[in-house]
């Protein structure tokens, strides 16, 4: 079988490809063609296929085109009166030189090649190890392993790659909230005015440890979480300090700014008057 092609990857890539479909190195044959075509038609220029050996014409460059010209060639085209002829004859000469030359050092070129090929498969067979547990691996990468046990840790982890675009966004962070939780966020916002006498011993037992350094009277930007129609396990989660608390906790750190206040408000669907359907607290 012969193929053409016009693929733009890296020929250890396409040496890889190959490895992995089962073929040998050992039965590979590889010419290096030079890169003068690379850009019209990518690495790989034609490869055929006979049951298990494979021959490949790669435009890549070989040690030969590398080295200095005039290492293999010897021109003459500095003498007067050169005839046409001569110079037919010298650009046939150049040709069977580079040919050999390329011969000569096929095997260094192949060999180079398949290094890095080898470096390449070592390299996703690592990262396959790694992304075998994706959640352990990200939490690890985010310094989160002691979360491993909350049950919302594995979607608030894929979150983190979309962190430029949720950061400092309350819209945004009400929707992350609510993928995390499984239910719809409503947000509010609001300036208040907060001294240190309005902090209570009760506020500091429910979590609301923000603002201590406040000077009195002061002017701070409040953004308020509305959990709708939440599961009552989530609030009694929140005030136990564990599950829902811990998520909450990381989503202030990694996407609310500093100097804002957060307060949620869980709505519990089977409370109908609306003063009695909130509970409010306030935290980090």
């Amino acid at each position: 079988m012969s193929q053409s092609s016009f693929y733009y990857v890296r020929s250890e890539a396409l040496i890889t490809t190959f490895i992995q479909l089962g073929y040998s190195v050992d039965n590979m044959d590889i010419d290096f063609n030079g890169d003068f075509r690379k850009k019209f038609t990518g690495s790989l220029e034609s490869f055929e296929i006979d049951e298990s050996e494979i021959r490949l014409q790669l435009n890549d460059n070989s040690i030969y085109d590398n080295l200095p010209e005039g290492l293999f060639h010897q021109s003459k085209g500095n003498q007067h009166n050169q005839s046409y002829k001569n110079y037919i004859d010298e650009h046939n000469r150049f040709k069977n030189e580079a040919k050999n030359a390329r011969r000569f050092f096929n095997p260094l070129d192949q060999a180079f090649l398949f290094a890095k090929s080898d470096a390449l498969l070592r390299k996703e067979m690592v990262l396959q190890d790694l992304m075998a547990d994706e959640t352990a691996f990200l939490l690890k990468f985010w310094g989160l392993e002691h979360y491993k046990d909350n049950v919302y840790i594995s979607a608030f982890v894929k979150q983190l790659y979309k962190r430029e675009n949720v950061q400092s966004r309350i819209d945004e962070i009400a929707l992350l909230t609510g993928t995390i939780l499984q239910c719809k966020v409503k947000t509010e916002t609001d300036f208040v005015q907060w001294t240190k006498e309005t902090i209570t011993e009760e506020d500091w037992l429910l979590g609301f440890n923000t603002c201590l350094e406040a000077e009195n009277s002061e002017t701070i930007l409040q953004w308020t979480f509305i959990i709708e129609n939440t599961n009552p396990a989530n609030i009694e989660s929140y005030f136990m300090k564990r599950d829902v608390y811990e998520i909450l906790q990381l989503i202030n750190r990694f996407f609310v700014p500093v100097d804002v206040i957060t307060t949620y408000e869980f709505e519990l669907p089977e409370l109908k008057q609306l003063d009695e359907a909130y509970i409010g607290i306030s935290t980090l």
